[in-house]
């Protein structure tokens, strides 16, 4: 037999003298879909869950361990983790966390450098900055997620890709007019309604208006309909938006004016087609709300 190659081709002859040759040409034979090896992209995702108190040393086990690696875009891994350090006054559960940047895509494989792995005691609340390991993370053919904490102190890891958690609302969401009657009753009276305004005004930056009625019960043992108006300023902290009062008002719903009051503070997470939240002080007390939007 004799083969030639060619651009994207063999040319082959096969045969004798005595029986002759066959000529042919031959092209690459597709590789099957079902046997194809994973690429970098199948890294992208969300995996992991309970580790069945895997034992990585004698005084160490970890119990859960979650990857979300970005969908898109730059490679972005967020990783956690729940370990049980075993000591002879008992078992101490601590929570571990590390956000891994700039990835980059090596083959089929992805790799982090070290970053800053952020321990929690759980009991406690006592944190504590660790020097973490350089990360990969390879998908294998079978689907699982095969992983390594490089270094000294590392450890393998194989986790199985879980349900990604529902995409949470927009802050921008919150954006609009919500509220109304509510005729709630409180500790000392009645939320009549409660309506809040929010805008945004810049990157993060939000401004809201609100507006109460209340019905309380004053020392007479009148019913007297109370008004608080506030407007706030606010940004985002975390899975909500903090607003800090600029002007707070309070009064008799009849008065002529209203006068300043304590100043105040609104929270607000946004929710699916409402918001929810609580507005107050810790002098005077909090009260919590899930509003929907007001109808345009």
């Amino acid at each position: 037999m004799k083969v030639t190659p060619k651009e994207g081709h063999i040319e082959a002859r096969v045969g004798n003298d005595e029986e002759g040759y066959s000529e042919f040409t031959l092209a690459p034979k597709p590789k099957d879909a079902a046997g194809a090896s994973p690429t970098a992209d199948a890294v992208r995702g969300s995996w992991g869950g309970a580790m069945s108190k895997a034992k990585l040393s004698d005084t160490l086990s970890i119990t859960t361990m979650l990857v979300d690696v970005s969908a898109e875009g730059p490679w972005l891994a967020a990783v956690t983790m729940n370990f049980t350090v075993h000591l002879e006054s008992g078992d101490v559960p601590v929570v571990v966390k590390a956000d891994y940047v700039d990835g980059k895509v090596d083959g089929a494989s992805v790799r982090w450098e070290k970053v800053v792995w952020h321990r929690t005691v759980t009991a406690t609340g006592q944190k504590t900055e660790l020097d973490g390991n350089p990360l990969v993370l390879q998908v294998t053919p079978d689907g699982g997620l095969d992983g390594k904490f490089e270094g000294d102190d590392g450890f393998p890891f194989t986790l199985a890709r879980r349900a990604a958690p529902p995409a949470k609302p927009s802050f921008d969401a919150t954006v609009g007019q919500w509220g109304g009657e509510m005729h709630l009753t409180i500790d000392d009276g009645v939320v009549e309604s409660l309506v809040i305004g929010i805008d945004k005004t810049g990157e993060n930056a939000y401004e809201a208006g609100s507006r109460g009625v209340y019905t309380v019960v004053n020392k007479a043992k009148e019913h007297v309909r109370i008004v608080i108006v506030a407007r706030y300023k606010g940004r985002v902290e975390g899975d909500k938006i903090v607003f800090h009062s600029t002007s707070r008002k309070a009064g008799r719903e009849d008065a002529k004016a209203l006068d300043d009051v304590a100043p105040g503070v609104l929270e607000v997470t946004p929710a699916e087609g409402k918001i929810t939240g609580r507005v107050g002080n810790d002098k005077d007390g909090w009260m919590t709300f899930a509003l929907s939007k007001k109808p345009n």
